[in-house]
């Protein structure tokens, strides 16, 4: 039986459509099949010669996720690494060097393998959606980008930008993108079609005014630091020294890929793109066969595997509406404060007023710190602040559906709380620690329904 192709290409109003879905999986993910047929429809549409191509993906609320990680676990061999690096860095060139506007656009998660495939694009159209992201995560797996992101990106936003993204694994909005000129243009999930559409049809000049707006609401430090990247010998060693320090000292120099980074794009950005792109690979191709990658790709699935049994366990699972917090200091006014933002009612419990009122400050703080980042407005603040009910009394604790306690670390202390709080909360009640060093079993201990 033959495998069914992971998208489909058409041609409508004279454009070009590569609809990436990839139907054996929930999202799509750059493998050597999914490349290999990717450049079957590159070379299809450089013979049609249609108005523009399009790239968007077919599923729900995904891009391109990345490359596909259980193919590279597999890969043992350096030298098989390469080819598939080459050959994938020869299918984006195709793409670039496309006689026509080639745009993706973009919504759902667009991360390492499929960011740098939309780097590779002429133009870039994301969704004003939570589930938009755009981030080269590989630095988290013991990696690099290995498709061009190294290069591509700095060469577009500016390397101190391009840095911040791939030495973190940083994932931006639409929003955040469009400011950094990653993006060109935002819109509304429904209208990406038309927004997509309307770039295919402009005029050259009215194209090369969207190309000279990138990056223009970048604040003035960003600027003048990417300018500074440029300048030869001092200039340039000072930002890249900055980068490898801030490396330093969150890692202890104990993972190789952010160290290796930061020379694959200082020396990339000095040669030509083809000739610092075969730099770029030979770098991902030591990083990737490494035991370090290797391990942190098995947490990857491990923590994947994790999530999709807590998922399959909660299904089913009545919904938690009011949330309890037992100790309202950094820790617990914290989870409060989070809790709240996401839309539930909180009930906040300490010992005394004063240490009540001290966490209720501490919400509202960090709720004006978004007000003033332009995260929340004034109004959804009070809302917010409404939602978070302080208390000395268990009795509020009634019609809790999950308690997080966040007291002293302290077994004595934790016990006394437990059985308190059960003593008041109904039986469907689901209590939680906060404990960093007690095992949670002993914690268990002193409950009447330890499971």
């Amino acid at each position: 039986m033959e495998t069914p192709a992971p998208g489909r290409l058409t041609f409508e109003g004279g454009i070009a459509w590569l609809v990436l879905d990839d139907p054996a999986k929930k999202v799509n993910t750059l493998s050597s099949r999914t490349l290999s047929w990717f450049d079957e429809q590159i070379r299809e549409v450089r013979d049609e010669r249609p108005l523009a191509l399009v790239l968007v993906s077919g599923k729900a609320d995904s891009f391109v996720a990345g490359a596909d990680l259980e193919e590279m676990l597999g890969v043992t061999d350096k030298a098989d690494v390469l080819a598939l690096l080459r050959g994938g860095h020869a299918l984006t060139a195709r793409l670039a060097d496309l006689p026509m506007p080639v745009i993706a656009a973009i919504h759902g998660a667009c991360l390492g393998g499929g960011l740098e495939l939309a780097l590779a694009c002429q133009y870039r159209i994301a969704t004003e959606h939570p589930k938009t992201k755009l981030g080269l995560p590989e630095v988290q797996l013991g990696l690099i980008p290995g498709l061009g992101g190294t290069q591509r990106l700095p060469r577009l936003i500016g390397v101190p930008d391009a840095l911040d993204l791939i030495l973190t694994g940083r994932q931006v909005d639409a929003k955040k993108a469009l400011k950094l000129g990653l993006v060109d243009d935002i819109c509304h999930p429904s209208d990406l079609r038309d927004a997509a559409e309307k770039i295919a049809r402009m005029s050259a000049a009215e194209r090369a005014a969207l190309i000279a707006r990138r990056g223009a609401k970048q604040p003035f430090a960003q600027k003048a630091a990417g300018a500074l990247a440029k300048l030869p010998l001092l200039g340039n060693q000072l930002v890249y020294e900055k980068a490898r320090k801030g490396v330093m000292a969150k890692t202890g120099g104990h993972y190789p890929a952010p160290l290796v980074a930061v020379s694959v794009v200082r020396d990339g950005l000095a040669r030509p793109l083809h000739r610092a792109l075969d730099l770029e690979a030979g770098a991902f191709s030591e990083l990737v066969v490494s035991d370090v990658a290797k391990n942190l790709i098995g947490l990857f699935f491990a923590k994947n595997e994790v999530d999709a049994r807590a998922a399959k366990l909660a299904k089913g699972a009545p919904a938690i509406e009011t949330l309890g917090v037992i100790g309202a200091g950094f820790m617990g006014s914290g989870v409060a404060q989070l809790a709240a933002e996401k839309g539930y009612r909180v009930v906040l419990k300490d010992r005394d007023h004063a240490a009540l009122a001290k966490g209720m400050a501490f919400c509202r703080e960090r709720f004006a710190e978004r007000v003033k980042r332009r995260r929340m407005t004034e109004a959804e603040l009070k809302t917010a602040m409404g939602r978070i009910q302080g208390t000395l009394d268990d009795a509020a604790f009634s019609r809790v559906d999950l308690v997080v306690e966040a007291v002293f670390e302290s077994l004595e202390i934790k016990h006394a709380v437990l059985r308190a709080t059960e003593a008041a909360a109904p039986a469907r009640m689901i209590f939680a620690s906060n404990t960093s060093t007690l095992p949670i079993a002993q914690i268990a201990s002193a409950s009447a329904r330890p499971e």
